[in-house]
């Protein structure tokens, strides 16, 4: 459901003179904290994708490019083959540190993707116990 969809039904209802039922407000909270979820959860991984790209930039690719001007200085084979040798060698470590940022990275985003889940579902209880409460106030349980 797209932001028109909510804002266009509660538009109507609002033109008619009439406000929305405790249900339909719940109901719209609800489907409005799923959209939010959605869109923070793929904005954080985007994040942390572009955070990444960066890091792994300026911590590994940037040095193994600036390295590769040493080879045009090297004045016989067995140099460049050493050389190679060292840049593959380089290359191997470079790989697995790569893989272990990315994992961290993964487990860092789960976690916080499930502390955002809790939040959002803590916001939602919260708002249908009050809804709740609200309707039970408003028919007289409890009252003297």
């Amino acid at each position: 459901m797209i932001l028109q969809d909510f804002l266009g039904v509660i538009y109507d209802v609002e033109s008619m003179g009439a406000h929305l039922s405790a249900i339909d407000q719940t109901f719209f909270m609800v489907m409005l904290v799923e959209s939010a979820t959605d869109i923070d959860r793929d904005s954080h991984l985007l994040f942390l994708m572009a955070k990444t790209y960066s890091d792994v930039s300026n911590e590994y690719m940037i040095d193994q490019i600036a390295g590769l001007a040493g080879v045009l200085t090297l004045q016989n084979d067995a140099d460049r083959d050493a050389y190679v040798k060292g840049v593959a060698s380089k290359s191997r470590t470079t790989s697995i540190k790569v893989k272990e940022l990315a994992a961290e990275r993964q487990k860092t985003y789960e976690s916080a993707n499930s502390n955002r889940q809790e939040q959002y579902m803590k916001f939602i209880e919260e708002g249908m116990i009050q809804e709740e409460l609200n309707i039970l106030g408003g028919i007289g349980v409890g009252r003297r």
